[in-house]
């Protein structure tokens, strides 16, 4: 149940990372730019995402 929870927010954080990216390239923000914040939202969404699997795991074992 966990890595299913664990999917789920990796799959999210990955469509948003991507909404952000293709939100900031229509707004004629610079590529660079826009793959800096993309890379930042991707990596903390994930990191959550192995936040609640270390969590679930602490606490189901």
């Amino acid at each position: 149940m966990t890595f299913l929870v664990v999917l789920h927010l990796a799959v999210m954080a990955y469509v948003g990372a991507i909404g952000v990216y293709l939100l900031l390239l229509r707004e004629r923000v610079r590529i660079a730019p826009a793959l800096i914040v993309m890379g930042t939202r991707l990596s903390g969404l994930l990191a959550a995402a192995v936040l609640v699997f270390w969590i679930g795991l602490t606490y189901v074992m």
